[in-house]
């Protein structure tokens, strides 16, 4: 990638990770409502979306919000899962 896309200076982009949602909301919206409210009135130039997007399904998910991947990993760096 183009060095000017990689640069950063500590106020250029905002990074979310991956926002989980308990099965009882799934299916309402609560989360794409989540992450525009969230991203809405950001400064930043960008943010970006750290996700484990190998599931299908998931990927779909953040694909049909608008956002697009920008470079794949095979390797997860996601932390293990919480509790619920």
């Amino acid at each position: 990638m183009p060095a000017d896309c990689t640069t950063e200076n500590g106020r250029r982009t905002f990074a979310v990770f991956e926002v989980m949602v308990r099965e009882p909301w799934r299916g309402t919206e609560g989360a794409a409502r989540s992450h525009e409210l969230l991203l809405r009135d950001r400064p930043e130039q960008r943010a970006t979306l750290l996700v484990d997007a190998s599931p299908t399904t998931v990927r779909r998910h953040y694909e049909h919000w608008g956002a697009g991947p920008s470079a794949i990993s095979s390797r997860s760096r996601m932390p293990p899962s919480t509790p619920s």
